[in-house]
């Protein structure tokens, strides 16, 4: 039986598993000395090659490659209700594999306009950690070499050998059996910040998988949790006070061990800063926690000033 168009949209979007998805470097450098890394995630030509011999059939469809000044290509054609319908896509050409490359490059683009492997766009910038090593055998995960320029008035290059590790893909952009891991988040959210990003990622999934029915079951889930975090904002504020307050604690007692006003003042100003974090999208009063780690601060003080003038007295 022939599939409809919608039918060959679906499965053409459907996600990849991990081991279909390869990273490659985008972009590096060297930060205090030290090298990071910008990964982005694609799909292999293999990959798309299977997902359209799995989907259309081996006769289902066919690619056509045209020579362009400094790349290549890729006319991808699918057999659609008995019409030829083409997409066309290129890549400029690759270094390190000038012909092969460039051809990988240009299907798995011209698969792109088909929808194979769109989801990963969603993706945001991915940073891999990496070490410096003393060479490429060195590199026992992945390796990049990054040529940076010496700002040190050396106009030689300094060449950084780099072992980079693949990232992990997030929840959303790999194929899930169990949705466990888009709805536990929101079962355990506190507050309706912490909800609304357990909700955001579930929905990307849904987007991921182009499925109507799992995004509608994503807000019904957001919803009956929004009212379980409303009916119990008392109990849920108290609990979160509660923790909130330890912080409070530890910094007090470190401001009872500062022996002087300045270095009081600058833990003090440090200690806000974290406790503004610390209360974000919380269900009570902010100002409680301030009130409190104000009244630690003051109470310091005063003992560092009664202290000052039994020194003076003394004298």
């Amino acid at each position: 039986m022939s599939k409809s168009a919608l039918e060959i949209q679906k499965e053409l979007q459907a996600m990849f598993e991990p081991s279909d998805i390869e990273w490659r470097v985008q972009s590096g450098g060297l930060s205090n000395g030290k090298p990071w890394i910008m990964a982005i995630p694609y799909i292999t030509a293999r990959a798309v090659e299977t997902r359209l011999d799995e989907v259309m059939g081996i006769d289902g469809w066919r690619d056509e490659y045209v020579d362009t000044y400094g790349g290549m290509k890729c006319g991808l054609s699918l057999l659609i209700d008995g019409k030829w319908i083409t997409k066309w896509d290129g890549a400029p050409l690759n270094d390190q594999h000038p012909v092969k490359g460039v051809i990988s490059d240009s299907i798995k683009r011209a698969a792109v306009k088909w929808g194979i492997g769109r989801y990963l766009y969603q993706l945001d910038v991915v940073f891999a950690e990496c070490e410096p090593v003393d060479s490429r055998r060195d590199a026992y995960a992945n390796y990049h070499k990054q040529v940076t320029k010496d700002h040190n008035g050396n106009n030689k290059p300094i060449t950084t050998h780099v072992n980079w590790f693949t990232p992990q893909l997030p929840a959303w952009a790999v194929p899930q059996d169990d949705l466990s891991v888009f709805l536990d988040p929101m079962d355990s959210a506190e507050s309706f910040g912490d909800l609304e990003e357990a909700f955001k990622i579930a929905c990307m999934y849904g987007k991921s998988e182009r499925s109507k029915d799992l995004i509608d079951q994503f807000v019904a889930y957001r919803d009956k949790n929004k009212k379980r975090i409303e009916d119990n904002r008392e109990s849920i504020a108290c609990k979160q006070l509660e923790e909130v307050k330890a912080f409070i604690t530890t910094q007090i007692r470190s401001f009872n061990k500062l022996p002087s006003k300045v270095t009081l003042d600058s833990l003090y100003e440090t200690s806000k800063e974290l406790l503004e974090v610390k209360c974000k999208d919380k269900l009570f009063n902010p100002e409680l926690a301030f009130g409190l780690l104000e009244k630690g601060y003051s109470a310091r003080i005063e003992a560092l000033t009664k202290k000052s003038t039994k020194t003076i007295a003394k004298k």
